[in-house]
């Protein structure tokens, strides 16, 4: 049993092992949208966004779903998905 502090917070804890955060609250700035969120230190990995719709919106803004150029057309077009290659319009047609 030792007495530690949170690497997060800085607050005093016991831990009977090699713990480093404290039980919390810890709180967080969303990417996004800016609002303030709770997370749970412990999880395997640090959230960056407060909801799924801010997750969805952070996915969506990788370079994976920026403008690409129509196989059919040459339009340009903001893909739905990774693998998409046509745009909408030629979508539609077939």
């Amino acid at each position: 049993m030792a007495l530690k502090h949170c690497v997060i917070c800085g607050k005093e804890f016991i831990d009977y092992g090699r713990g480093k955060y404290c039980t919390g609250p810890h709180y967080k700035k969303c990417v996004v949208c800016g609002k303030m969120f709770s997370y749970n230190a412990k999880a395997q990995y640090e959230p960056k966004t407060c909801s799924k719709s801010c997750s969805s919106k952070l996915a969506r803004s990788n370079s994976k779903y920026s403008e690409k150029t129509c196989l059919n057309c040459g339009q340009l077009y903001t893909p739905k998905s990774s693998k998409q290659k046509y745009c909408q319009n030629c979508l539609a047609r077939h």
